[in-house]
């Protein structure tokens, strides 16, 4: 029996993970389906970062927009 392979698709909604979260700060982790597998979104103090972003950047927006923050990097 053939296996399929998964089909490689650039806009697919990554899976979020909250993996470390204080008072003041929090790191979410994107599983994505691109090359780089990871990526994280790290916020602090109202300002926020993409770490290894994928291509997609409208999730990012979104989660920028429902966590009112200010997106510095």
């Amino acid at each position: 029996m053939i296996s399929e392979k998964k089909a490689f698709n650039p806009i697919a909604t990554p899976l979020v993970n909250e993996i470390l979260k204080g008072d003041d700060f929090v790191v979410l982790q994107y599983k994505t389906d691109c090359l780089a597998e990871f990526a994280y979104y790290v916020e602090s103090e109202g300002e926020s970062a993409i770490i290894d972003p994928m291509r997609d950047v409208q999730t990012y927006i979104n989660t920028v927009s429902d966590r009112k923050t200010k997106l510095k990097f």
